[in-house]
């Protein structure tokens, strides 16, 4: 037995994997470090994220991981070469954890625009970007969400999960255009990916401005849709989450006496089911 492990040991260190681990200034970095040397059999060359002069040409990686850190993929101080690296690298592994995985998708694309434990639950999370919706188990061994949604020649501007009939969630979903996307999902079991296709009617109100943020209150099942032009619509959804009705709109007067929207935004309940709602004002 001795002499197969010593075998397969000398085969594993005979194809020794080269790591380049990029470091964000966070105190993890270290444990990735030696995570690394372990599992590849030789130790990672790590750089920090400042160093601008590096290139992976300089020496013959195999793979590259980014490490956590603070701040936004957004910020090019926060994340340094990171991204030069995504969009040189594209003929190499690269992982990013926690900050970098945010900025992959960044590089791709997406961004997240919240994300928030389902309702009455603190294993199941749902993640929102300008691409897709998903949701998690962290209950579950494994990575993959258990729900994926995206919208056809749309993005997403944002989203919630309302409590419905027996049981059931649905999500809805407010796109750029100013459209209201359902799907009705549960809570066990992988769906895998789907398309969003099923539209929430507002009576008596027709779209006419792009969607800015969407809000939902469980003490007065109230659904608050903001828009670009300063509009704040508040309607009633019904118990099946397929239609909104009795709007209403925030609005305030001007010098003149006038009345036009109050501009208003990103509402949001301060605590869950308290029915006290704070809002952005443009």
């Amino acid at each position: 037995m001795s002499d197969c492990h010593t075998r397969k040991e000398k085969e594993f260190n005979a194809k020794q994997v080269r790591t380049l681990l990029i470091d964000n200034y966070d105190n993890y970095t270290y444990n990735i470090f030696q995570f690394l040397a372990v599992v590849n059999g030789v130790a990672p060359i790590v750089v920090k994220n400042d160093r601008h002069h590096i290139s992976y040409g300089e020496h013959s990686f195999d793979n590259i991981v980014i490490s956590p850190g603070p701040g936004s993929p957004t910020c090019a101080a926060d994340i340094g070469i990171c991204m030069r690296m995504l969009y040189e690298c594209k003929d190499i592994s690269i992982l990013g954890i926690c900050l970098d995985h945010q900025t992959l998708g960044y590089a791709k694309g997406a961004y997240i625009r919240q994300i928030a434990w389902l309702p009455g639950s603190q294993v199941q999370l749902m993640v929102v970007t300008n691409k897709f919706v998903k949701i998690y188990d962290l209950s579950q061994d494994n990575i993959s969400p258990m729900q994926y949604f995206t919208l056809l020649e749309d993005s997403i501007i944002d989203a919630v999960l309302v409590p419905i009939l027996r049981g059931w969630l649905v999500l809805i979903v407010l796109s750029q255009h100013g459209m209201l996307y359902r799907q009705q999902i549960g809570v066990e079991g992988y769906t895998g990916a789907q398309v969003l296709t099923e539209t929430i009617h507002v009576q008596g109100r027709e779209v006419q401005s792009k969607g800015i943020s969407l809000c939902f209150t469980a003490a007065y099942r109230l659904l608050f849709l903001s828009y670009h032009d300063g509009s704040t619509l508040i309607g009633q959804l019904n118990p099946e989450g397929t239609c909104i009705s009795e709007v209403s709109s925030v609005l305030e007067g001007d010098q003149d006496g006038q009345l036009r929207p109050a501009g208003l935004h990103h509402w949001k309940e301060l605590l869950d089911g308290s029915g006290f709602l704070s809002a952005c004002l443009v």
